[in-house]
């Protein structure tokens, strides 16, 4: 135990009323600033008896297990606490420009705009983590996926680029066609696909030459909406400078152990076209990432294995595809290739007055999934017969943000257009055998022998929403702040699947499946956010959040498991969120916050149950087919601290929090027809904390840490089959990160870096048809390198020990058939080289 756990513990157990004092030099070194001031002094006197700085002995046994690096920060230099602006807390008057921290700020110095007012990670009494475009591209972080594990209780599950689902604090679940995380870039929503079997994937930029990313933890339902039940995600492009012309190029080139070559090109131009007035900035990237999973074809492909299931096919094990012999094999099908460009324009008519019009494209191909066959597992897919699989996405926003100083006003206005569309193909031949081989009698997989035939499910889901918030808050300072808005929000989605068999047309005189589902929802809302200091000290702010939703749904389905058209189905809701916050200051450099506040996500219309599974509905409860879901609602309970210490050498921020999920949405599998719908079924229970740490050990070193813990249980069994206690689906209880970095000069305007990063997830459960547990994995990246003026070369290798570890089970879009198992895995050991240069 070190000096400084050791006198931290000691101090928590002779103060009868948990008061903690975090250093001995704070609590009983009176401050140089303060001693030509009898009232400072009195108060100083004050401090040192009762202890000024509270927080609970759940907050302290969090974070006194995070403050290792203490001593060797002690013995770096004996700093008296450095003095913060005062009222650090006030969001929209004492906070740094952009760029204008100063040698002895860290990166929670980022300004951030978390509260849709300007203020800092460590002013701002919310849990929430920033991390700046600068810092991202130094490090090689190309999307938000990357930030799994390092960024406190953020989860993903992802197929490949562009089919990536996010979770905060724990809730996930497969169920439903709204995400639990909200999804924003800049100020525009971004909403997924209503109806593809990928899920509820949010679009996936290329985050290159952005200002910053910002991950809010907890719901944000007063000023997100819809679909921020367990927090947002916000990526902030760098804004267009009028006032000097630059650019920027970066190449990377990297080789991955058993796959193949990557490269990326990315390059930034900035044109002031008035100065001062109106400037022009142009984002482009160009990507190809290797692939390294082969789909293999064998001629002979081993029937399943029988012996241990009466001759039942469906449930019968995977033949040995391994002694089978390759047809063919196609080398690293999940090669995945990145076009995107990105435009704003700014014109400024006046120093007040900001207008960014703005437009971004992007386009993803992929030649195959980033998933792998379990039984064997070999980075391969073994498919009877030869069909190819790929996923393409494809979506453009154009946006309008106004942004007006009125004196003592500010009014902003945002408006986008967002238009997507995935489609996806997947390889169904096996699985097809193996549900209807019983059936039918078939006896092979070609048509020749009599058997489906080459088969594949083929979706396409076209989305598009327009979006407007208008929302006016005040400016200046001043004892009591407040915002009020409004936000419209229009949604359609499209979604059509078709199961390509030829040989059914013959054998079963029908399509299998063929269905389209149509869907718009409308959503209307109103909010306000108001702040008062009650003292100098202490801030109360509440808010809420009125909304309404308007969805429709029109679907129809035919072939052999379709129900034909069905009338339109309308899922209305509406619902107030209220939010409550109070946070601390007992002295600068230092904030304790407390929140209660509530999130939900949008209940929706689903596809009518075929009524071959009439016998499986009546198991589980359900007396007539279900035609829609209602909205899930979640209620948070969290108190946190944001703390500097030794001159700002240290930074420690930790958050507890309780949440309660009702009516959770949840993916029920029907056993014996293998359809599978959305139903509320259970409430869930997530009870967790978080800790970040950075401490600047000495010149140049830098050690940055992070752990979070996510106990996310379900309160109550299900007719389902959801049992009370059962894990939230793909959330690990433990995440963790640790990095050390390194930069020192080596002449005037060079340095050199090195950096290592390590990352840990935990086990997680997953499941489809059955529950699976998947087990933890970490990962280690490495870098280095050397920057001169504005050129930047490093050297990297990222999963340093090849760990090939199973990030998630892939939903089957068929039939789900638990022996054919597809897992998504973390990409091979990859090394390569990163240039930059600017000018």
């Amino acid at each position: 135990m070190t000096m400084a756990s050791t006198f931290l513990l000691i101090n928590l157990l002779v103060d009868k009323n948990f008061g903690l004092r975090f250093s001995r030099r704070e609590c009983f070194a009176m401050p140089s600033t303060e001693r030509m001031n009898s009232a400072a002094v009195g108060a100083w006197r004050k401090r040192r008896k009762t202890g000024d700085f509270m927080l609970t002995h759940t907050v302290f046994l969090l974070t006194s297990t995070a403050l290792a690096p203490v001593t060797l920060l002690n013995a770096g230099g004996q700093e008296t606490l450095a003095q913060a602006p005062a009222g650090a807390r006030e969001q929209s008057s004492h906070v740094p420009a952009p760029g204008a921290a100063s040698a002895g700020d860290t990166s929670q110095d980022i300004v951030v705009t978390a509260q849709k007012v300007v203020s800092t990670v460590q002013s701002t009494p919310i849990s929430i983590s920033a991390r700046a475009g600068e810092d991202l591209q130094l490090r090689g972080i190309t999307s938000v996926a990357a930030l799994t594990g390092e960024v406190p209780s953020l989860s993903s599950k992802s197929g490949g680029p562009g089919q990536t689902q996010y979770a905060i604090r724990g809730l996930a679940s497969p169920g439903g066609v709204s995400p639990t995380v909200g999804f924003y870039f800049d100020e525009f929503p971004i909403t997924p696909p209503a109806g593809a079997t990928a899920g509820k994937t949010s679009i996936d930029p290329n985050l290159y030459d952005l200002a910053r990313v910002e991950v809010l933890r907890g719901p944000q339902g007063t000023l997100y909406g819809a679909s921020s039940m367990g927090g947002t995600i916000r990526l902030i492009p760098a804004p267009a400078d009028p006032t000097a012309f630059s650019g920027s190029i970066q190449a990377i080139g990297t080789d991955t152990k058993g796959g193949a070559m990557s490269g990326t090109v990315n390059a930034m131009v900035n044109v002031p076209i008035v100065d001062d007035k109106v400037a022009l900035r142009i984002v482009g990237t160009r990507d190809r990432q290797g692939g390294f999973i082969d789909r293999v074809v064998l001629e002979n492909f081993p029937l399943p294995d029988t012996s241990a299931t009466g001759g039942n096919l469906f449930s019968a094990p995977r033949g040995d595809v391994l002694g089978a012999t390759e047809t063919r094999r196609y080398k690293n099908v999940n090669r995945a290739d990145t076009t995107a460009i990105r435009a704003s324009l700014l014109i400024k008519p006046a120093e007040s007055l900001e207008i960014t019009p703005s437009f971004y494209y992007q386009k993803i191909k992929q030649n195959g999934p980033n998933s792998t066959d379990l039984y064997p597992f070999r980075q391969a897919h073994y498919q009877p017969l030869d069909v190819a699989e790929s996923y393409a996405d494809r979506f453009y926003i154009a946006s309008l943000k106004v942004d007006w100083d009125i004196g003592a006003l500010n009014v902003t206005s945002a408006s986008a257009y967002t238009n997507r569309k995935t489609a996806n193909r997947e390889d169904s031949s096996e699985l097809t055998f193996k549900a209807f081989g019983d059936v039918f009698g078939f006896t092979g997989y070609s048509v020749d022998s009599g058997g489906l035939g080459a088969g594949a499910l083929i979706e396409s889901n076209p989305t598009s929403q327009f979006t407007q918030e208008l929302r006016i808050s005040s400016n200046g300072v001043s004892p009591f702040s407040w915002l009020i808005g409004g936000f419209y929000n229009h949604y359609k989605s499209d979604y059509r699947a078709v199961t390509d068999f030829p040989a059914s047309v013959t054998v079963i005189g029908d399509t299998l499946y063929e269905a389209t589902i149509t869907g718009t929802l409308d959503q209307y809302a109103i909010f306000a956010n108001a702040s008062y200091d009650l003292t100098p000290k202490l801030r109360a702010t509440a808010g809420g959040r009125y909304f309404k939703t308007k969805n429709n749904t029109t679907s129809q389905s035919a072939g052999l498991f379709g129900t034909g058209p069905t009338p339109t189905v309308n899922a209305d809701a509406s619902g107030f969120n209220p939010m409550f916050n109070l946070s601390y200051t007992p002295w600068e450099r230092h904030l304790l916050y407390s929140t209660v506040s509530k999130g939900f996500r949008d209940g929706a219309a689903i596809t009518p149950v075929p009524s071959t599974c009439a016998s499986d509905l009546a198991a589980i409860g359900y007396n007539e087919t279900p035609t829609k879901y209602d909205p899930d609602t979640v209620w948070n309970y969290e108190i946190g601290s944001k703390n500097r210490f030794f001159g700002n050498r240290l930074t420690l921020n930790a958050a507890v929090y309780h949440l309660k999920w009702s009516k959770v949405q949840q993916l029920i599998v029907l056993p014996t027809c293998g359809f599978a719908f959305t139903g509320n079924q259970a409430d869930a229970a997530v009870n967790g904390g978080e800790i970040e740490v950075e401490a600047r050990l000495f010149a140049g070193l830098t050690w940055q840490g992070s752990i979070s813990y996510t106990h996310a249980r379900y309160s109550n069994d299900s007719a389902a089959g959801v049992k009370r206690g059962d894990r939230l689906l793909n959330v690990p209880d433990w995440t963790g990160s640790a990095s050390l970095i390194y930069e020192a000069p080596t002449g005037e305007g060079n340095s050199i870096f090195a950096r290592g990063d390590f990352v840990y997830v935990g086990p997680l459960d997953a499941q489809f048809d059955t529950r699976k547990r998947v087990s933890g994995y970490g990962m280690l990246n490495t870098r280095i390198g050397f920057k001169r003026d504005k050129l930047s070369v490093a050297l990297f290798a990222n999963n340093l020990t090849d760990r090939r570890a199973i990030l998630d089970y892939r939903l089957s879009q068929t039939i789900s058939v638990f022996n054919l198992d597809r897992v998504s895995i973390t990409r091979p050991r990859t090394i390569g080289v990163d240039v930059s240069v600017g000018f």
